[in-house]
């Protein structure tokens, strides 16, 4: 991607962070896209949204302060008492739990005529 720099690090606390000279930290986010475009573009959050990852801070930052605040405090790492920020990799992924998956999926098979066969959420 343009660069000839490997950069090392991973999904770690920060007491971690301090043991080598890390580059990169990794963050991800699980969530649902907002149910409406309105928590794309509002100057705070509201209280009902705290389900969608943007607003999990609360009604008291603007959207996705989670991501901004992840990459402001990552940029502030030290190693031996020396600056040395670090960049997050983030993965934003949604899908559905597991959970709920296996629940749809028994009830699809639970509808259907008999195989002989049988899905439980368990499997």
């Amino acid at each position: 991607m343009g660069s000839s720099t490997v950069l090392i690090g991973g999904s770690m606390s920060d007491a971690s962070t301090t043991a080598a000279p890390f580059d990169v930290r990794y963050a991800y986010v699980h969530s649902q896209p907002a149910p409406s475009s309105d928590y794309y573009s509002a100057s705070r959050c509201q209280a009902a949204w705290s389900s969608w990852w943007g607003c999990w801070s609360g009604d008291t930052t603007a959207p996705g302060f989670y991501v901004t605040w992840g990459d402001d405090h990552v940029a502030k790492a030290t190693y031996q008492g020396s600056p040395r920020p670090q960049k997050n990799f983030w993965t934003w992924y949604s899908l559905r739990d597991l959970g709920d998956l296996a629940a749809r999926a028994t009830v699809r098979a639970r509808s259907r005529p008999s195989t002989g066969l049988t899905c439980s959420p368990g499997i």
